[in-house]
């Protein structure tokens, strides 16, 4: 709820680094690996070797990853979860996709999803796990970062969550 205030009042405060998003990649899943692990789930990791840094805030960044690999999990199908992976460079910004092989978001679904406090119906859970709070904060973050977070999901097909932020030029580092 406090981290929710701060950015919607433009309080929050971004400690801003020369961030590799492949380590920081790396460094989330490896975080959630055990989970992974004993729910049998098939991890496919795809990151571009070459992607260029970007100016982040790596806690910040590292809680939005955290909490999209974290749904994935959570949403991935229960008796053949899948969840893949990317990062790529697309017209001069970092893209990173998480993707799962569960029930999917009903279009009508797709935007309320990244509003406070909202739980999507169809969790495979009979009772709505979280806050719902989760992916309203990640959007606000990667906002912050003057990038993008969204969804592209088909019902039963699985969702995937794609963030796209600023690269920052090849050899570039910011000055502290």
């Amino acid at each position: 709820m406090l981290d929710l205030e701060k950015f919607e009042s433009g309080k929050q405060q971004l400690n801003l680094q020369t961030v590799d998003i492949n380590q920081l990649i790396k460094e989330s899943i490896h975080t959630v690996s055990q989970l992974v692990k004993e729910k049998q789930i098939n991890l496919q990791v795809n990151l571009s070797p070459t992607l260029p840094s970007v100016s982040a805030d790596p806690d910040r960044l590292t809680q939005v990853m955290l909490n999209l690999i974290s749904n994935a999990i959570k949403f991935c199908d229960s008796s053949n979860g899948h969840i893949r992976i990317s990062s790529y460079l697309v017209e001069g910004l970092v893209k990173v996709n998480v993707l799962d092989n569960g029930g999917g978001i009903p279009e009508e679904s797709q935007e309320m999803i990244f509003e406070g406090f909202f739980q999507a119906h169809n969790q495979t859970t009979k009772k709505p796990v979280g806050s719902g709070l989760g992916l309203t904060i990640s959007r606000k973050i990667i906002e912050h970062h003057q990038g993008k977070l969204w969804v592209e999901s088909e019902l039963g097909q699985g969702a995937k969550f794609s963030f796209t932020l600023p690269a920052l030029p090849i050899g570039k580092k910011l000055s502290y």
